[in-house]
């Protein structure tokens, strides 16, 4: 948390976007009523198969670069958007711990174990001129620190293609061209976890992944505060 929110937060405390306790821009306990119930996760890919491991079904594994994916809560709770709009546009970098805090939580021990460095998924530059901050590197960060695990930045943005408001095809279609690697020796032979504050189509997550195994990856992992659900046409 940068100096200036620290001591903003003491002279003047958050309210829980929840509960509107004071304290904390999200207490323990309506952080917790956010996480999704396992029985309710499905494939990340497809958004239809329960048969899931790591985040991602059989049929789906087959077309993936990533090797898993895993995240906290659905973007439809009010809670979990108020978090994520705070952070993304009303520089409330307190959001940013708090959802490194869930984050923690939702990735495997076995994975931990083997991670050898957390990286952001670059966001559009445009967007980071914008705001000033990368919202995806600050909880990067926070979960870096949480976990024990080098945070380094392995890829940067190579298009500076906009996804707000973009359909599934096009993401699909500009994701071939989103990242360069860079840091090729942190990358080779190495297990990484990627993250990002926001899953959709998944084609940003993928298309990283398949950027840093082609420079050489072990193995991939995507985590994400949030998954938002496809628009699917009746």
């Amino acid at each position: 948390m940068p100096l200036i929110d620290s001591a903003l937060s003491f002279i003047a405390p958050h309210h829980c976007l929840g509960c509107q306790d004071e304290g904390q821009i999200c207490c323990q306990k309506c952080l917790k009523s956010l996480q999704i119930n396992p029985q309710d996760l499905v494939c990340y890919n497809c958004q239809i198969s329960k048969d899931v491991h790591y985040g991602i079904c059989l049929a789906c594994q087959r077309k993936q670069s990533l090797n898993g994916v895993f995240w906290y809560a659905n973007y439809k709770n009010k809670i979990t958007k108020d978090l994520i709009k705070a952070l993304k546009f009303n520089n409330v970098h307190a959001s940013s711990k708090v959802m490194a805090t869930s984050l923690k939580e939702c990735i495997p021990g076995e994975v931990i174990l083997k991670t050898k460095f957390i990286s952001a998924v670059p966001t559009a530059n445009k967007r980071v001129r914008q705001r000033g901050w990368d919202q995806a590197k600050l909880i990067s960060v926070s979960l870096a620190k949480f976990l024990k695990i080098p945070n380094k930045t392995l890829l940067i943005r190579a298009s500076s293609f906009d996804q707000i408001g973009a359909s599934k095809a096009d993401r699909v279609k500009s994701s071939e061209k989103f990242f360069k690697p860079t840091r090729l020796s942190l990358i080779r032979d190495n297990t990484i976890i990627i993250v990002d504050d926001l899953v959709t189509t998944g084609a940003t997550l993928n298309s990283a992944a398949k950027t840093l195994k082609s420079a050489g990856a072990k193995e991939v992992y995507a985590v994400a505060f949030a998954r938002q659900p496809l628009k699917r046409s009746n």
